[in-house]
């Protein structure tokens, strides 16, 4: 499957805390679609689906993850 991963934006902000999934593990999403909130030290912040499928959470809501790092995965199907 495609990861979903922390975003990379202001270079300044090393990690970033899922704040709740906007979808249901199992769920069909589309390509851009939003499946995540993620709160920085700066913004809220949506995370779109990479690519079509089911999503595969893999961290749970309140969990701080460096940016690059990732929280879940579509797979295909």
């Amino acid at each position: 499957g495609e990861p979903i991963t922390m975003p990379f934006g202001d270079l300044t902000v090393s990690e970033g805390k899922i704040v709740r999934w906007t979808k249901e593990a199992g769920a069909q999403v589309k390509a851009g679609e939003v499946v995540a909130e993620i709160e920085t030290d700066k913004a809220v912040v949506e995370i779109e689906a990479p690519s079509a499928g089911r999503l595969a959470i893999e961290l749970q809501p309140g969990t701080v993850v460096p940016m690059g790092g990732r929280i879940g995965t579509v797979l295909p199907g």
